[in-house]
């Protein structure tokens, strides 16, 4: 007798039976589906050879090359600096060549592309309110793979940023217009810059508004003469700009930022764009350095011929001029000897006051009216001192402004609050985190004392400290107008 147990059926066998049951009800009398494998793909045997060309590229051991770079001078221009750089890329870009503008600011980051013969109404300009290092990277990378030449334009050459822009920017051109009080502008703008470069960087001068070359000329020659005389640069003619209405132009990125402070602080896109005109200035030196040496030929000797004087128009640009024609100098003096670059230190400043207010709450707040390039305020003040100031740095440093009142009352307030700034930097950094605060960093303390009390023997042990920045200022009026007069103590 058989076992019940054994005639027992699993449940996934009784399973597979209604399911077979279910799909011969749907098929009917047609032949159940079958799965077919995937066909084999054909195998192609490649050399090592043919490997490492599609792994690698052939030209990959290439050097990569970057447009030359030429910085346009134009501040002294105003609200035209920008339109006046566009005129200029435009003049370029008639004659043949790809033109890139690249225009910086702290709150505004521009890439515009100027092509001879073209108008491309159809192209998309990237748009956005922060400063993507990424996108930015990525739009200067492309753009420089098709463009001939690139220039920058910093609004605001007196920033320390745009500085160590145009430290590393060897060719410069300066646009000016050809009345009186343009010249002496531009020439204002090129020696406030004249300590950037010890041996002078490769100057150009491009002439706005010429009704004719002989109008271009004239200003060359004035600007050229007190240049070579006093910055001890030398100037090159690159003539009058001349409208271009066949070069097309085409935005292709702008970033602008208004009412993000914390954004404004972010120094993102002037690191990219040093970073490119680092590289940039590495590859036209190795390219310099490939090219043979051309071999000295005999240059017959040139008769020797005194200087040309200076032209008496040109002794009314700077008081320089003045001073130095009572005593000219003789025709065979040797020229003036290059002084090695020194460390840059802070010009001096003239900050307008309000009208009948000369507090040192109204000092205070005027001069960090005149930061608001380089610092941001914070909400926050120090409770032993609260007339000082907090902001913020670029580098994401906490910054102390304070002035010390007359017979240097304030000081104890003043160490006491920056005393307290550096034990609570980080909770600080934790009540502000649009500012992204680095607590690793010491905090800096700028001082702003008094012209008199500069002989004070308290404020030397200060002079000494890496962190303490003192300044001192007096107190001008001109006409109706009050102001303060900034300099390094």
């Amino acid at each position: 007798m058989s076992d019940p147990a054994s005639k027992r059926r699993s449940l996934s066998e009784i399973s597979h039976l209604f399911l077979s049951s279910v799909r011969d009800k749907q098929i009917g009398l047609s032949p159940p589906p079958r799965r077919k494998p995937p066909a084999p793909t054909p195998t192609v045997d490649l050399t090592p050879e043919e490997i490492r060309q599609v792994i690698r590229p052939a030209n990959l051991d290439e050097p990569i090359r970057f447009p030359p770079v030429t910085a346009v001078l134009a501040a002294h221009l105003g609200a035209r600096q920008f339109e006046a750089a566009e005129r200029y890329a435009r003049h370029l870009a008639a004659s043949g060549p790809r033109v890139g503008l690249i225009v910086i600011d702290v709150s505004e980051f521009r890439l515009v592309r100027f092509d001879p013969n073209t108008c491309d109404e159809t192209a998309q300009t990237i748009e956005s309110g922060c400063f993507d290092a990424r996108a930015i990277s990525d739009a200067i990378n492309e753009l420089s793979c098709d463009l001939d030449c690139w220039l920058l334009l910093a609004t605001n050459p007196r920033s320390s940023e745009a500085k160590a822009l145009l430290r590393h920017t060897d060719d410069w051109v300066a646009v000016c217009t050809c009345d009186y009080e343009g010249i002496v502008a531009c020439y204002r703008t090129l020696k406030g810059l004249a300590d950037l470069h010890a041996a002078g960087p490769k100057l150009k001068l491009a002439t706005l508004d010429a009704g004719n070359d002989a109008e271009a000329q004239d200003v060359f020659r004035r600007l050229g003469n007190v240049c070579g005389k006093f910055l001890n640069w030398r100037m090159e003619n690159a003539g009058a700009v001349l409208d271009a209405p066949n070069v097309g132009e085409s935005p292709v990125m702008c970033c602008q930022v208004v009412h993000d402070k914390a954004q404004l602080a972010a120094t993102v896109h002037w690191q990219i764009v040093d970073q490119f005109l680092q590289r940039a200035r590495l590859s036209a030196a190795a390219a310099i350095a490939d090219e043979p040496t051309p071999q000295p030929e005999a240059i017959p000797s040139a008769p020797q011929t005194a200087p040309e004087p200076p032209d008496s128009s040109d002794r009314d640009l700077t008081p320089e001029v003045n001073m130095n024609t009572d005593h000219p100098q003789p025709a065979h003096s040797q020229p003036p000897v290059l002084r090695p670059p020194q460390h840059e230190t802070h010009a001096a400043e003239v900050i307008e006051l309000p009208v009948g207010d000369g507090t040192d709450d109204a000092l205070l707040a005027a001069v960090m009216k005149h930061s608001m390039s380089d610092v941001v305020e914070c909400p926050v003040r120090a409770p032993m001192c609260p007339q000082a100031r907090l902001a913020v740095s670029r580098d994401r440093r906490l910054v102390l402004i304070a002035a010390a009142k007359g017979a240097l009352s304030e000081l104890q307030a003043i160490g006491q609050a920056y005393r307290w700034l550096t034990e609570n930097r980080a909770l600080l950094g934790m009540a502000l985190p649009q500012f992204a605060l680095d607590a690793h960093q010491l905090p800096h303390l700028r001082l702003l004392v008094d012209h008199a009390e500069t002989s004070a023997d308290v404020l030397h042990s200060m002079f000494a400290a890496d962190t303490v920045q003192v300044q001192t200022y007096r107190r001008v009026r001109w006409g109706q107008r009050r102001g303060l007069l900034l300099e390094a103590a």
